[in-house]
């Protein structure tokens, strides 16, 4: 593994340009946090994000966790592993937060904010008041993908279950738009299924918020399924 490790490492320090940006993503589990960095160039057969790294970020023993600790955490990547200078960045790309902000100043270097976390952000502004119409789906739909269920569900359409994923939010759409398409497949006499059906109030409610982002898809040319 960790032959494999220096290979790959190699080839992508080979294929990075001298100048290049980094892209950022942070993660956390518990009292863990995980900071990812991703370079950024491009090449003849176009753009290259490559993972270069995701490591745990240590805070301190006064219990203090900022750009200091991640800027210690990713400052010796592309020179350790692939042969590039940090002062070569020419920009950073991540969440517009505090931390991004203060480690973008002790780099000296511009940070471009992400779009997808702004557009993630508004959208889940959007969705809050509906939380319970989709928390109410998503049972379901879980529970039509139970072995049992999915084998009855088999034999009366080839249409599979879709779940919604948090970090996608154009799957609260599809999850929306699979369900109204089982419907009729679904029977309100199933003991299994009939205490988790939505009510006559929550669909009209759920249809509303399916036609909304199909218009929202529609105006801005987005694929949401």
């Amino acid at each position: 593994m960790e032959s494999l490790t220096v290979a790959v490492e190699g080839r992508v320090g080979k294929e990075m340009l001298d100048k290049f940006e980094l892209m950022l993503d942070g993660w956390t589990h518990g009292s863990e946090h995980y900071l990812a960095v991703f370079g950024c160039y491009e090449t003849s057969a176009g753009h290259r994000y490559p993972l270069l790294s995701l490591a745990p970020i240590v805070v301190d023993a006064s219990g203090r966790f900022d750009a200091d600790n991640p800027y210690g955490c990713f400052g010796g990547i592309p020179t350790v592993g692939f042969g590039k200078d940090l002062s070569n960045c020419l920009f950073l790309v991540g969440d517009n937060c505090a931390v991004n902000m203060r480690l973008a100043r002790l780099m000296g270097v511009p940070l471009v904010g992400c779009a997808s976390h702004l557009l993630n952000l508004a959208v889940r502004t959007l969705l809050d008041p509906h939380e319970k119409e989709l928390e109410q789906v998503q049972s379901l739909i879980k529970r039509l993908r139970a072995l049992t269920l999915a084998t009855k569900l088999r034999l009366k359409t080839p249409l599979r279950p879709k779940l919604r994923q948090q970090t996608q939010w154009g799957s609260t759409y599809a999850i929306l738009a699979r369900y109204f398409e089982l419907r009729e497949f679904i029977s309100a006499d199933d003991e299994e299924l009939a205490y988790l059906l939505p009510s006559p109030a929550a669909n009209r409610k759920s249809k509303a918020l399916l036609v909304m982002g199909q218009l929202c898809a529609h105006n801005f040319g987005l694929h949401i399924y």
